[in-house]
């Protein structure tokens, strides 16, 4: 490999799993009665006075318990498979909008909620809408019916978020399976399959925007695929949608 890359070394160990070596409770966060007792408080007090859901601040509520559980949540995401389900929010007994109120609540205290487009929408419905991907058309896959496949959340742009949170309101009749994999595990079978192209990964690739750029600004983002950390990590951005519509 060349030495002007630095290549990440192999991955050992749990931090590079498959699904072999996992079981639900490696990834799986359960909501403890305590953490849902003081969710079900909020809800009563939401009922009694309404609160605007983006100007909802955990800092104003008694959370001690669901704070708690974030952070094992934190810990899974972290130092763990690095992928986590919360299990659960009891969505019978509310409706969808105190149920997106208390996702906000309990994602503002893993980290500071940020906009999902450029025009500062702060939350993202994902749905078949019926729309045709078109590359620069700013129509995002995650309205489409096309196959997702594995990527990373706005690869496409200079700073992707530390974190990408999802609430599941209504399960797909068909399809829709949520699928994850580990970069690391990935990492590790290109370093033994493929070296020779392994390099190439670390070199930019042209991501398109979707049209989340101002007027004037370029319509993609180069950007490596893998990059090594300075810990020794490995960063990745994959969107492959994203690079060949790039």
């Amino acid at each position: 490999m060349p030495d002007s890359i630095a290549i990440a070394d192999r991955f050992e160990g749990r931090d590079a799993w498959t699904r072999s070596t996992l079981t639900p409770a490696d990834w799986t966060v359960p909501l403890p009665d305590a953490a849902l007792a003081e969710l079900r408080a909020v809800l009563a007090e939401f009922r009694r006075a309404p609160v605007p859901t983006f100007l909802i601040d955990p800092r104003d509520y008694a959370l001690d318990h669901c704070r708690a559980t974030m952070e094992r949540l934190r810990t899974v995401t972290q130092r763990g498979p690095m992928f986590a389900v919360l299990d659960r929010l009891p969505l019978a007994e509310m409706s969808r909008d105190e149920a997106v109120a208390l996702y906000w609540l309990l994602s503002s205290l893993l980290a500071r909620p940020v906009a999902q487009k450029l025009n500062g929408q702060m939350l993202f419905d994902v749905l078949d809408t019926g729309a045709k991907l078109k590359p620069g058309s700013g129509i995002r896959p995650t309205v489409t019916n096309v196959d997702l496949r594995f990527h990373n959340d706005n690869s496409y742009n200079e700073a992707p978020p530390e974190y990408v949170c999802l609430l599941c309101l209504h399960p797909a009749k068909s399809g829709g399976i949520s699928q994850v994999m580990s970069v690391r595990t990935v990492h590790n079978q290109l370093r033994e399959q493929f070296p020779d192209l392994l390099p190439r990964l670390y070199r930019p690739f042209w991501y398109d925007r979707h049209a989340e750029h101002q007027p004037g600004e370029p319509s993609t983002y180069a950007a490596p695929m893998f990059e090594c950390a300075p810990d020794g990590a490995v960063r990745a951005r994959l969107a492959l949608s994203e690079i060949y519509a790039g």
